[in-house]
């Protein structure tokens, strides 16, 4: 999924711009072209760097002026974004910022964020949730996983072994949403109809839930934006 991200983040900077004149947003460094915002006691200034190295790498900044401002609210992180306002009216790329939502999340060690779209004076109209893990190594995937102890992301990882994940390329989330478990796989909408999938994906369901000592996990083929299809 990553590289799906990449391809739309480029697009999405498009829809970003400047912040004008409007309340303090407290102090700032300049990252390619792009000012992050923070307030200096909640969000510090090595908080600030660490998006702002995520951003670069996210391929959101393009060395033009544009203007995010990063909050915490308990263990909750807030990024606000100055677009411009045909964005906030056509809502076109609404899903990639919820994707970009895990992306940060996955670089803050697995930390809750929530992006807000906001006008030129900062003030959020619409805001995205996305899921929330971390970035473990499993062969060929990029596999994010949250709630999961050590010991039962290894297990986890076994059980994609056992049904021969080991050369898969795509994406992968395995953990809690809304307080229940769930598998994702980003995955083609011909391979989510496969028969022959769906019937191995029981399986799939019933090895994991031993894993986890019986808890229910809910498997979910999803598209790039990790929008289950069904």
């Amino acid at each position: 999924m990553r590289t799906v991200v990449l391809n739309l983040f480029p697009c999405l900077v498009l829809l970003i711009c400047f912040a004008g004149c409007g309340p303090n947003l407290g102090e700032k460094i300049v990252v390619d072209g792009t000012e992050v915002y923070y307030d200096g006691e909640q969000v510090t200034k090595a908080d600030a760097e660490k998006l702002g190295a995520a951003l670069v790498n996210l391929q959101f900044t393009d060395g033009n002026e544009k203007a995010v401002q990063l909050q915490k609210e308990g263990n909750k992180n807030i990024l606000k974004m100055v677009m411009k306002p045909e964005y906030l009216e056509s809502g076109e790329l609404d899903n990639a910022i919820r994707v970009m939502c895990l992306e940060l999340s996955s670089r803050f060690d697995g930390a809750e964020f929530e992006c807000h779209a906001c006008d030129e004076y900062m003030e959020s109209k619409k805001s995205f949730t996305g899921l929330c893990g971390k970035l473990t190594d499993y062969n060929k995937a990029e596999f994010y996983y949250n709630s999961l102890a050590d010991e039962q992301l290894d297990g986890v990882k076994k059980v994609l072994d056992q049904f021969e994940f080991t050369e898969f390329e795509g994406t992968l989330f395995f953990g809690k949403t809304d307080g229940s478990y769930e598998f994702r796989v980003v995955c083609t909408p011909e391979f989510q109809q496969d028969e022959g999938i769906q019937a191995e994906s029981k399986l799939w369901q019933a090895e994991f839930s031993k894993v986890l000592d019986g808890e229910s996990v809910a498997i979910l083929m999803c598209d790039e934006n990790f929008i289950p299809y069904n």
